[in-house]
């Protein structure tokens, strides 16, 4: 195990991502279907609305007679027209004409204009919950801004012609005084030859200006026309159902994925086999499913209520693992404890010993768990006398040993009555010779220790056995507490032989379908959890976590 792998975090696989997506696909599901149930009443209680189309053909409205090869696209900024007609000086004269109650500002909300390329045409549409008005505003539109446009090409020839007036008035008033210089001048005189050259000039000048006035007065002022008046809708444009869910399925599967992947990130949970294996690397001894399981699991008994379930069949296997480590590498204690509370611990103890009891070897028992004790509730023992009687020197183990009636070959050393100090009896060294005693007597000793991080009774009991057995609940148990255990195990010099993980999903059981995956898959450690044992106590145990690793490529032999 190396450091990164006992941190709660790490890096994303992409096998992960898929993990996520199967982990959380009732959540994506669920924002998918809000949503589009939203969307779809969204757009349901939308009100329908119509949409009516007119098309003006712009032209210059005044073309001067000296630019007549000039294209009219060059004299026309469409662009410039197209903000003409959608301005509100336009759409205050189709109020006007309309009677419409709008403001001038509503009327622009529903208009749109615009330009086709490679054309000289305006498209006004229009759209509006009332078809009558859609047509009738797309019309007003059109026709508006034709009379404004006309209203500002005739303003301009007026413009024009007043300043050709104004120049024949004053040419005139110039001809009258040359003319009357040519009555006052002597014949002959230079200043007659002057006067009557001035006085043809301003003739002449002043028929060239009656001409230009003429022509101006006869401009024909077009300042386009409706090439496509609006028509009456038949049948709505919007709301667009298709395309009001299709958005709203789109946002759904973003949030969906979002809140997925935040959410899981979030999740510091046990997941599943992997996260034992593979962040850890903790070999799974075995997997119990909270499938196929009676009510109150927890509490089950199962290798003796349910013998032919796939629970009692993970025990079994379990079972297997242990008694070949035991007979490889002569190892009789263990110690089967979790992170924290809850995780099944002793339920995973008992079944353990039964499985084990069952197949005809001696199995001791021992309930160590002295502050809530569960062991004689699930075998329905007398707690009257128990461990805490022998570390107090109140009775030998032979007084206190029971045997269940359903399982007589299976001994159990009770917790005991509750004392003050619980801790302080496991540090005795009584507890010891316990362990060195039974060893001889029994063929395995399991006890039942206190979870690691809740009190450190079981640390102390984890340096006395050849092995411990780590619990964890899917769901349940955080990656946190998971690696705090595996420290504090490290420090306390205990081997940690492998994981048991209940409430496992199906997808996690079928990592120990007996035809077709191997018992275990440990990464061999990376990390020496064994650095503050004696080095006399580290060689065996680093043996054992030896051969632990090498049972990863061997089959199920049950």
């Amino acid at each position: 195990m190396s450091a990164d792998s006992l941190s709660p975090g790490g890096s994303v696989e992409l096998r992960e991502y898929f993990d996520v997506l199967r982990r959380r696909k009732w959540l994506i599901l669920a924002v998918l279907a809000v949503c589009i149930l939203a969307g779809a009443a969204y757009s349901l209680s939308r009100t329908p609305t119509y949409s009516s189309q007119s098309s003006v053909l712009v032209a210059p409205v005044v073309v001067d007679p000296g630019r007549s090869t000039v294209r009219p696209d060059q004299l026309v900024n469409l662009l410039t027209e197209r903000e003409v007609m959608h301005s509100s000086a336009v759409a205050e004269r189709v109020r006007s004409a309309t009677g419409t109650d709008a403001s001038a500002q509503g009327l622009l909300a529903r208009t749109s204009v615009a330009v086709p390329d490679g054309t000289q045409v305006l498209e006004v549409s229009v759209t509006h919950s009332d078809p009558a008005q859609a047509q009738a505003i797309a019309q007003g539109f059109a026709v508006a801004y034709l009379g404004q446009r006309a209203e500002q090409a005739q303003a301009e020839v007026d413009r024009r012609a007043g300043d050709i007036e104004a120049r024949i008035t004053d040419a005139r008033a110039q001809l009258a005084a040359a003319t009357a210089q040519v009555a006052a001048a002597t014949a002959g005189s230079p200043q007659l030859n002057e006067a009557e050259t001035l006085r043809d000039s301003l003739i002449a000048q002043i028929a060239q200006l009656n001409n230009e006035l003429g022509a101006v007065r006869a401009l024909s002022v077009s300042p386009g026309e409706i090439i496509s008046p609006a028509s009456l809708p038949n049948a709505p444009a919007g709301p667009n159902h298709a395309l009001d869910i299709a958005i709203a399925l789109v946002v759904g599967l973003f949030l969906g994925l979002l809140l997925a992947f935040v959410r899981d990130r979030l999740d510091d949970r046990i997941r599943g086999i992997s996260d034992l294996q593979d962040r850890f690397g903790l070999p799974v001894l075995a997997s119990l499913s909270r499938h196929g399981r009676r009510r109150g699991a927890e509490q089950s008994l199962v290798v003796l209520d349910a013998s032919e379930s796939l629970a009692a069949e993970s025990f079994r296997r379990l079972r297997t693992n242990l008694l070949t480590l035991a007979e490889e590498h002569g190892l009789s204690s263990f110690v089967v404890t979790s992170a924290v509370p809850g995780e099944g611990k002793s339920t995973t103890a008992v079944n353990l010993a039964i499985a084990l009891a069952q197949s005809g070897r001696q199995i001791l028992l021992v309930s160590a768990d002295l502050r809530l004790p569960a062991v004689h509730r699930l075998l329905k023992l007398n707690n009257d006398r128990g461990l805490t009687d022998i570390l107090t020197g109140r009775a030998r183990p032979d007084d206190v040993i029971q045997r269940p009636a359903a399982v007589p070959q299976l001994q159990v050393i009770a917790s005991g009555p509750l004392r003050e100090n619980p801790g302080d009896l496991l540090q005795s060294a009584a507890l010891e010779q316990l362990v060195e005693q039974r060893k001889t007597r029994q063929d395995i000793v399991i006890f039942d220790a206190p979870p690691v991080l809740a009190v450190a009774d079981c640390l102390t009991l984890s340096r006395l056995v050849d092995g411990v057995i780590l619990t964890a609940k899917a769901r349940s148990t955080s990656r946190a507490a998971v690696a705090k255990a595996i420290e504090e195990l490290g420090h306390a010099g205990a081997t940690i032989l492998g994981s048991v993980l209940s409430n496992a999903s199906p997808a996690d059981k079928k990592a120990f379908d007996p035809y077709r995956m191997p018992v275990v898959k440990p990464d061999p450690p990376a990390r020496d959890l064994t650095a503050v044992q004696p080095p006399a106590q580290r060689q065996k145990r680093e043996r054992v976590g030896r051969a632990v690793a090498a049972r990863g490529d061997k089959r199920n032999a049950i």
